[in-house]
């Protein structure tokens, strides 16, 4: 009788595992590096051409700085 009473419990315990969810979980970690982003020169940045988590490809455009003290350095050198 125990032995019946034991499969039962196990039985009930397998068939109460099993459900319809079939979202699937992995558990882990994810590796990524870090990329610091600076201007040759500085300036007020004027536009962002990215957002957070957008891919990229090397030689796109990020940003745009504001170009009026470079334009009046070149008019003054002319």
């Amino acid at each position: 009788m125990k032995i019946f009473r034991l499969f039962v419990l196990v039985g009930f315990a397998l068939l109460s595992s099993c459900g319809a969810d079939r979202t699937r979980i992995a558990s882990g970690y994810v590796e990524g590096d870090y990329v610091y982003v600076a201007a040759p020169e500085g300036g007020w940045l004027t536009e962002l051409l990215v957002s957070r988590g957008q891919t990229i490809k090397a030689g796109d455009a990020l940003f745009g700085l504001d170009a009026d003290v470079q334009l009046a350095q070149r008019d003054q050198a002319k």
